[in-house]
Formats: structure tokens, sequence, C-alpha cells
């Protein structure tokens, strides 16, 4: 997809492809005011989970880190708990506060292991 495709006035995007398919992949919107950087030690485009880490500061205010992710829905629940545990340890280490927005596509109000592994997480 090209950026120009998905522009909106005001706003910078931030985007991370699916390597090696058509379609999906993630991305933040930012008002072109924030500070942004994206975080690429903690970014990933895993086979099944893609995640995007930003850093984002408006003016003097303190730094947040935001994830957007997105986990393919037959991607196994073990595989996404340990890649997105693994940066969120890592983005702990940073000492921001931290806002993820993940479609995780599972279905939280049912009672199946994969749900139950998903709220414990």
């Amino acid at each position: 997809m090209k950026n120009a495709e998905v522009e909106i006035q005001d706003y910078k995007i931030s985007m991370l492809d699916r390597e090696k398919k058509v379609g999906g992949g993630v991305f933040i919107y930012s008002r072109v005011s924030l500070k942004t950087k994206e975080l690429k030690d903690l970014t990933s485009t895993a086979c099944g989970f893609q995640q995007l880490w930003l850093q984002v500061q408006h003016k003097n205010l303190k730094f947040v880190l935001i994830c957007a992710g997105y986990r393919v829905p037959d991607y196994s629940v073990e595989y996404f708990e340990w890649e997105f545990t693994n940066n969120y340890t890592k983005a702990l280490t940073l000492g921001m506060e931290i806002f993820v927005l993940c479609d995780i596509n599972c279905d939280l109000l049912k009672n199946c292991c994969e749900g139950i592994t998903l709220k414990d997480l």
C-alpha cells in the first residue's frame, strides 16, 4: 500500500506491512505536532504477528510508548504470547507508560484454552 492512499491531513503515518503477503500489516496515525520515533528493536513482522512500536512525545511532556499489533487468526497463541511478552518486557525497561492496541483475533468471551491464555496475558 502506498502512503498516499491512506494519508490524512495534519497526520503522519507509521506503517508496518506484512512481509511476503498481500494486504495486512499495522499502522499508527499521529498528529504532525507530535515527535515520533519507531523503535526498530521492538518492531517486528513475524509470520503470524506484526507489532509496531512507537515512542511518542508532545512538546515538553514525557514520552509514551504505543504498540499496534495484529495476530493472524491461525497463529499459535503460544508463539504470540512469547513474541509479545518478550518485546513488552524490553519496553518496560525504558521506563515509559505503554499503550497497547492489538487485534488478537480471539473471542475473549468464550471459555476456550486460547481465550483463557490471552486473558491471562
